[in-house]
């Protein structure tokens, strides 16, 4: 069973790097016209991104830090594209940040916001990350994209796979009226 979830934990990570490129680099292309300096910014911190995909995929955990140091990147790309109509918020203690979580846990959260949100000037994308407990929380107000691309939920399946291999504890994904929560557990390393 485990080395079933690592394969396709593999399979997933195949997928999003051409994904993650291909989005990138459309959004790199626009600003190469219309704005140099940012597209030089743009391509440091998709550099950064992309050297963290390389580095931290062979891993089975890491901190709650790195992992938030990677979701900063990844969301200033993000805001490249959606510019403050994607609003992110994040609270984190510093006591919280030696916790650990698989890689690329909330950023697989907040790609599944975006993704299946409309995130627009009339109607912006409010995700929020904070913790309580032993658990990494992040919620987002609800608005289902009309044409948002059928879920498999190979992603969600994916993350509660890899954390079965490493706690007990479980992942909870919940949806009320108006929003979306997702809670991961923090894992005390050692």
């Amino acid at each position: 069973e485990k080395e079933n979830i690592l394969a396709q934990y593999e399979i997933l990570l195949n997928q999003i790097n051409p994904h993650f490129l291909f989005n990138s680099m459309n959004i790199l292309s626009s600003l190469i016209s219309t704005n140099p300096k940012q597209a030089i910014t743009f391509t440091q911190k998709f550099s950064k991104i992309y050297r963290s995909l390389l580095e931290l995929r062979d891993q089975q955990i890491i901190s709650l830090e790195q992992e938030l140091n990677f979701i900063q990147s990844y969301i200033f790309l993000q805001k490249m594209r959606f510019d403050e109509n994607l609003r992110v918020n994040i609270q984190v203690a510093e006591e919280k940040m030696a916790y650990c979580l698989p890689p690329f846990s909330l950023q697989l959260l907040v790609e599944n916001a975006i993704k299946h949100n409309v995130v627009s000037l009339d109607n912006p994308l409010n995700i929020t990350i904070h913790c309580e407990g032993h658990y990494a929380i992040v919620t987002n107000n609800l608005q289902p994209r009309g044409n948002a691309p059928s879920s498999t939920k190979v992603g969600l399946s994916n993350l509660q796979a890899r954390y079965r291999l490493i706690t007990p504890e479980p992942v909870v994904f919940e949806q009320t009226n108006k929003e979306y929560i997702a809670k991961i557990p923090l894992i005390e390393e050692g």
